[in-house]
């Protein structure tokens, strides 16, 4: 009969911490407390209450009031009707650079993406920007008007053309923070968005339905795919990729923010137990994808293990590095990682080259090769050419896709030299005659590939001759080993000056073999 104090205790969306006030009686059995302006955020505010009559204590709400308390969404306007913006411009360019991901942290009263859209990037215009949605059931793009509303938890692909783009929401309401947020999984690759304006962090998302272990991610792409590895931290407006193997898995991203990194244990645990890996780099023109490894870990299997990440579906004008997997049970397709057991003399791994852009040269970089044993040699042999390269002396190759699949095959072996000399694929590289091919491109402006053949280790020389037979450039004199290999000239003299246009003699001695190829340079 006698209500001794009433407490409110609240705090902004996102805050694991509540701050209580006292409320105050305005008659009645009625209690009431204020808000000031600097306690109310654009997270929204969570609340519940606590009664005492000198006894005994009521809770609303009456259960798990810390876990589940109340929540009052924040109607965010914004200065000009704008809702929330974005810190950041949208970064621009064209189809190997712009693309990104991105996604609205808040309930938009007009979430068409029109409406979110065209007041910061003007009327659609596919010249000047284009918005997409990947469909896991037919794992291809849908292109504005063909997507969804821009609701919350849900990513989309944005290019844009022009610098200095800034995104707003538009008028909304913040989403509720007194719960998880709950997001279904279809089968395949599902680009989801943080639906809270503030950053998660990822090892706090759960699998509440389904096989955690059917889960891969997340991924996020900056010009480039960052691997599950990569991404901790979930960060609003910008979107990620997750892979389910199976429909209808649902995780739930925790309404707390990012205050300070827990570490994974499971991260942890597999970084430590990689022996060494290898990087590749693929860059073409300004497309790259800088994130692929092979190596071996101690807990690593020949099928499909943790340590393997998925290859996501590529986008725009890109090339990819991916290595094939059609076999392995759990997950099989095209994976951007491929870690094998520890082994004793030597391993081979297959991978593929792909892009979608006519006409340019594709280069592999390899790093981190340092720290591999040096016991073990490590080769590339590129399966059209059969041309094999030491890596540890040359950690890049360029080359020209063939031009109607733009795929291009590779193996890397590593092992003792004694493996490695043995390998069938090495034993089948080996040429059976002396050979000089046609340099490539022809006529050419910048730089010319000259591809040759030794079947015996000999000493090479390959020189560059003018049409009068006068020695211009000395390209290579040097003792190889059987094998393909290549030489690039870039139209300089031995003095490095620029040769004029003309018709010019590439020569190539070896043992009593001797070949000579017209090659044409235009300025």
């Amino acid at each position: 009969k006698q209500v001794a104090e009433v407490l409110l205790f609240y705090k902004q969306g996102g805050q694991r911490e509540f701050t209580s006030k006292p409320m105050s009686s305005a008659g009645n059995g009625v209690y009431a407390a204020t808000l000031g302006i600097s306690e109310i955020s654009n997270t929204g505010i969570n609340y519940y209450i606590r009664a005492f009559d000198g006894v005994n204590f009521s809770y609303d709400p009456a259960r798990d009031w810390q876990e589940k308390p109340h929540n009052i969404a924040v109607r965010i306007i914004g200065e000009n009707n704008q809702g929330l913006a974005k810190a950041s411009p949208q970064p621009a360019g064209n189809l190997q650079t712009a693309f990104r991901m991105i996604s609205v942290p808040l309930n938009a009263e007009r979430p068409g993406a029109s409406d979110i859209l065209e007041d910061d990037l003007g009327t659609y215009d596919p010249k000047k920007w284009r918005l997409f949605q990947f469909n896991p059931t037919t794992n291809n793009y849908r292109e504005f008007p063909n997507i969804d509303l821009m609701t919350p938890g849900k990513a989309f692909w944005l290019i844009v053309r022009d610098q200095n783009k800034r995104l707003d929401s538009g008028v909304g309401k913040t989403v509720a923070t007194n719960q998880p947020f709950q997001l279904t999984l279809r089968k395949g690759w599902n680009d989801i968005g943080i639906p809270f304006n503030f950053s998660v962090q990822w090892n706090q998302v759960q699998v509440i339905k389904g096989d955690k272990d059917s889960v891969i991610g997340p991924y996020t792409y900056r010009g480039e795919w960052l691997l599950p590895d990569q991404v901790s931290i979930l960060e609003p407006w910008e979107g990620y990729s997750i892979y389910s193997n199976a429909d209808n898995v649902i995780i739930a991203i925790p309404p707390f923010a990012f205050t300070s990194t827990i570490p994974s244990t499971v991260t942890q645990k597999l970084n430590s137990e990689v022996e060494w890996f290898i990087n590749i780099q693929a860059i073409c023109q300004q497309a790259r994808d800088g994130f692929n490894r092979l190596g071996v870990a101690q807990q690593a299997r020949t099928q499909w293990d943790r340590y393997d990440y998925l290859e996501p579906p590529p986008v725009g004008e890109y090339v990819s590095v991916r290595f094939p997997h059609e076999d392995w049970q759990q997950f099989n397709g095209f994976f951007a990682t491929d870690f094998r057991p520890v082994f004793k003399d030597g391993m081979i791994w297959d991978f593929q080259v792909e892009t979608n852009i006519k006409n340019a040269e594709v280069s592999l970089i390899f790093e981190k090769l340092e720290k591999k044993k040096k016991k073990y040699e490590v080769v590339l042999l590129d399966l059209q050419t059969l041309q094999q390269i030491n890596l540890r002396k040359t950690p890049k190759y360029t080359f020209l896709p063939d031009q109607q699949t733009l795929i291009r095959n590779f193996q890397l072996v590593t092992g003792t030299a004694d493996f490695i000399d043995k390998s069938d694929v090495v034993q089948k590289s080996i040429p059976r005659n002396f050979a000089l091919h046609q340099n490539y491109p022809n006529p050419f402006n910048a730089s010319t590939v000259i591809s040759y053949e030794i079947p015996r280790q000999s000493l090479v020389t390959i020189t560059v001759f003018n049409i009068l037979g006068q020695k211009i450039r000395l390209l290579l004199s040097q003792v190889q080993k059987p094998g393909f290999y290549r030489v690039t000239w870039d139209g300089k003299s031995d003095q490095g000056q620029d040769m004029s246009t003309g018709v010019y003699l590439i020569q190539l001695n070896a043992q009593n073999f001797r070949f000579t190829r017209k090659a044409v340079l235009i300025r």
